[in-house]
């Protein structure tokens, strides 16, 4: 294990160490518990039991295992850790741009955490203005799709219509929202019409 100076300590007494983030980039090393993991998301709780975790291995604050994330978002799961463990004054609410923000959703609908995470989202969407550019407007369209935010969504994809200027196609060069947003959105902004939600019939209905 690599100097303990390098480790952030989300929970002093975790017994795991998510090594976070794809080797070759700088990686960010969490302290968490994984009794706490396991119990806000049923993925964890999978993760932590054998195959994944030998039986022989026993967990321990005195000696945390390393546990390897390198296809997850470092920021992303630091700010979904920091909630996990009831430290929301930990988390940089003011300072989570779109794309910040819809990593960490992709990170949340990955580990299954849509309830445990409920507060912290839906204070991220309080936050939203008409000063955001259009594109950062688009990543928080995309988050809004994937949590199912129906009350914020027609609201997004209208601020994203009368703030952006020029092609709607600019968005398919972005891959985060490529890999994200359905094709049936993009190809709504794609059209050489506005989209249906300016007249206020978003193509994605509300269950009310």
């Amino acid at each position: 294990m690599d100097g303990d100076s390098d480790i952030l300590e989300v929970s002093p007494t975790g017994d795991i160490i998510l090594v976070v983030g794809p080797p070759e980039e700088k990686q960010l090393r969490l302290r968490v518990s994984s009794t706490i993991l396991r119990s806000a998301s049923k993925v964890f709780d999978a993760m932590f039991s054998p195959p994944w975790i030998e039986s022989s291995c026993t967990l321990s604050l005195e000696a945390p295992k390393d546990i390897d994330l390198p296809d997850d978002d470092p920021e992303a799961m630091k700010a979904i850790c920091y909630a996990i463990h009831h430290r929301p004054d930990m988390i940089p609410f003011a300072e989570m741009d779109g794309k910040h923000i819809l990593q960490a959703v992709r990170t949340i609908d990955k580990y299954d955490l849509f309830t445990t995470m409920q507060m912290v989202t839906d204070r991220w969407f309080r936050q939203v203005t008409p000063y955001r550019s259009s594109t950062d407007l688009m990543y928080l369209v995309a988050a809004a799709e994937m949590l199912k935010k129906f009350d914020i969504f027609p609201k997004l994809t209208w601020l994203v219509m009368i703030i952006h200027v020029g092609s709607y196609l600019s968005f398919h060069e972005d891959k985060l929202l490529m890999d994200t947003l359905p094709p049936k959105l993009l190809s709504t902004y794609s059209s050489p019409s506005p989209p249906h939600i300016s007249r206020g019939k978003s193509w994605y209905a509300s269950p009310n």
